[in-house]
């Protein structure tokens, strides 16, 4: 049964902490703890308490940075960037949402440029909300999500693609979910050509991957759909493998329960 989800950002409550706590600096990369439960290094702009809904994050901007999130935070912003740019060495930066909700108006990208390697982990009852979230959106760079435990989700309104231009892998268990209008395994940037490759793994019973018309596994580059232990994948329109040629990819269905 196709599971509809309207999102009205106007429901979601965005609390934030009244002032900075603490600040220190560790070698050049400085290290923000801003309201209880966020902590922060080496992200641009370096006050979470100042973002807003049009304001543009990236965390990680030239070279690696992180952002945490627990115990009930709640952070709202625009577009984030997850490993922004690389500075001539590989930018590893990582966002963790732990028991906390991180609103994104815009979009999130995990892994934005070549030499690129970002990470968002979201668990514990944790929500994440994008307009679209894109892991490994160039060429040279690579993105991974992962979110585990019941109640822990991340909700695009628009779509989530598992490798745009560069390598992407989404692993969904333990009852995490994710739900997003169409949904796009090894797709493409805007040259045209494909993705290194997307795996997306979906296991555990209640794990689920909502799509609410379309899911393409491999549009141009090759990718891996896995479906285990009672994980579940829906596709409200209509589902395609391998669209474009050259694309050589796969869809397994493994463990009774799973669909």
């Amino acid at each position: 049964v196709m599971r509809k989800f309207i999102l009205a950002a106007a429901l979601v409550s965005v609390a934030r902490g009244a002032r900075a706590l603490a600040t220190t600096l560790a070698g050049s990369i400085l290290v923000f703890s801003a309201q209880a439960g966020v902590t922060t290094s080496n992200v641009d702009p370096i006050n979470p308490n100042s973002w807003t809904s049009s304001t543009n994050v990236s965390i990680g901007p030239s070279s690696s940075g992180y952002m945490n999130l627990t115990n009930g935070a709640s952070i709202t912003n625009n577009n984030a960037f997850i490993g922004s740019q690389s500075n001539g060495t590989l930018n590893s930066s990582s966002v963790s949402v732990n028991a906390s909700t991180w609103l994104n108006s815009g979009e999130v990208r995990v892994g934005n440029q070549t030499a690129t390697n970002g990470s968002l982990t979201i668990s514990n009852l944790a929500d994440v909300y994008a307009n679209s979230v894109k892991l490994g959106s160039s060429h040279g760079s690579s993105g991974h999500v992962s979110v585990s435990g019941i109640g822990s989700q991340l909700i695009g309104t628009n779509h989530v693609v598992v490798g745009e231009g560069g390598a992407g892998n989404m692993t969904i268990s333990a009852g995490g979910r994710v739900t997003n209008k169409w949904g796009s395994i090894a797709t493409q940037n805007g040259d045209g050509t494909g993705s290194v490759g997307g795996w997306a793994n979906v296991y555990g019973a209640s794990s689920a991957w909502i799509n609410e018309t379309d899911l393409t596994v491999g549009f141009y580059g090759n990718a891996e759909l896995t479906i285990q232990a009672g994980g579940r994948v829906d596709s409200g329109d209509s589902a395609w493998i391998s669209k474009q040629a050259g694309s050589t990819s796969s869809v397994s269905v493994n463990s009774a329960g799973s669909t």
